[in-house]
């Protein structure tokens, strides 16, 4: 499962002006709030790079069960439950592939029927004694936090659109947020402006993920500076991306090699924008 996003890129500087969002890709966005930080370790396979959050999970992971009360501390510490669980499945892009939503009942009936007990954590112990590892799950996922009907957004509504910009902040898509972002970042000639089309998969998400937790420009440092961000790859730590490196890089129309992203980048004729599109690249002119 992929989507489509469009990125405004400021050609002189090398990087990510704005995203023009749907709720689709804000509502992945802001998934990563309610990530506990062991299921980002976990997704990140073990490099997320924040402090040394990744060495205590490997050590968890090694430790011998015979040090802990009981399994379930295990599962409870490495696959850590979010109340938002049951909004995942309703997202663009899973990027989570762990089965959700799962609850455990004691292996004797008599006490499902007598106390109806109910553990969201694998091999808790029932009152009885026995492990609790009867899988059930209990209730249909949620469209929404709002719990609102098919087409709604996880989180925002499914009709709304967005302003995103390189450092991940999310704005309401208008004219006046669009002028000011480009005059804060003193972007004075239409000429600067291209329009890049990218295709964000799992893949993506999880990059843009990595990225946010260290960096103050994920979509620049992906989608521009072409860095070697694979998850399988230990990242460099930079909050701050070297000028000289920047230097190098060249925004033009290419295929990226080093993922599944096909980039198509074309210059802004905001002539040719009709007055309902969005993004308010069209008022440009209006500014000056």
């Amino acid at each position: 499962m992929s989507l489509i996003l469009n990125l405004l890129v400021d050609k002189k500087g090398n990087r990510v002006v704005c995203a023009e969002a749907d709720s689709e890709f804000v509502d992945i966005i802001f998934s990563f709030l309610t990530l506990p930080i062991t299921t980002i370790v976990r997704l990140l396979k073990k490099k997320s790079c924040v402090g040394c959050i990744d060495s205590l999970y490997q050590s968890m992971e090694n430790l011998h069960p015979k040090h802990l009360q009981s399994r379930a501390c295990t599962e409870m510490l490495l696959h850590p439950l979010s109340n938002s669980e049951k909004l995942y499945e309703g997202l663009a892009v899973k990027y989570d592939e762990r089965e959700l939503g799962n609850s455990y009942l004691c292996p004797k009936w008599a006490c499902v029927r007598s106390k109806s007990l109910v553990s969201s954590v694998k091999h808790a112990r029932c009152c009885c004694g026995e492990v609790m590892d009867r899988r059930v799950r209990v209730g249909k996922p949620l469209g929404s936090c709002g719990g609102g009907g098919e087409g709604d957004g996880a989180f925002v509504e499914g009709d709304s659109m967005f302003i995103v910009t390189d450092a991940l902040r999310v704005m309401p898509d208008a004219a006046e947020t669009f002028t000011s972002l480009v005059e804060e970042l003193g972007i004075e000639a239409e000429s600067d402006l291209e329009e890049m089309i990218v295709t964000i998969s799992k893949e993506e998400v999880l990059k843009i993920l990595k990225r946010a937790l260290i960096s103050e420009s994920p979509l620049s440092d992906i989608f521009l500076l072409n860095l070697k961000l694979s998850i399988d790859e230990a990242s460099d730590g930079k909050s701050k991306i070297d000028t000289h490196e920047k230097g190098k890089v060249e925004t033009k129309s290419r295929v990226a090699t080093k993922s599944n992203v096909k980039s198509h980048v074309k210059h802004i004729d905001l002539s040719h924008r009709s007055g309902s599109e969005t993004l308010g690249w069209k008022l440009f002119d209006h500014m000056h």
